[in-house]
């Protein structure tokens, strides 16, 4: 889900088959909201939005769009992807708390999911998926969108 959510944010709109570039969405969504955060929670996806009040209809039906209508591409994908796996490696400190985590959480759970390992682990095998499958990869990646959002 964290990678999906920086997708979200990040990835052009397909509506209609018209295709809106990034610069066109960030155009509309600074035309219509004040403010758009989506955090990723222990057992949610927190979708908050600001917007005057008279452009509130026309800011829903952004956020609707932006939601139900991402365009990824293996561009994209692999730019967001790049990403996660450049951040450094976390503190020590950091280390021992996920290690801590790791005995008490385990992988049904969020905290064992969200872990620096896990995620570098997840990421760099999705990474190599992408170089023979990102058909499939972009596909799941719908039908996320399909369970979560519609």
């Amino acid at each position: 889900l964290p990678l999906l959510i920086d997708l979200w944010r990040t990835s052009p709109l397909k509506k209609n088959g018209t295709v809106t570039d990034i610069g066109g969405v960030i155009k509309r969504y600074n035309k219509l909201l004040l403010k758009l955060e989506m955090v990723q929670g222990d057992s949610s996806i927190t979708i908050e939005a600001q917007s005057e009040i008279h452009k509130l209809k026309e800011g829903i039906s952004f956020l609707s769009d932006r939601i139900n209508y991402p365009h990824f591409t293996m561009k994209e994908l692999n730019t967001t992807i790049g990403s996660h796996l450049n951040v450094r490696t976390p503190a020590a400190r950091s280390i021992i708390s996920s290690l801590f985590d790791g005995l008490y959480f385990d992988n049904t759970t969020f905290k064992h999911y969200t872990s620096h390992l896990v995620q570098k682990s997840f990421l760099t095998k999705l990474q190599e998926e992408i170089k023979t499958d990102v058909d499939t990869v972009i596909s799941e990646l719908y039908e996320m969108i399909d369970i979560l959002a519609k």
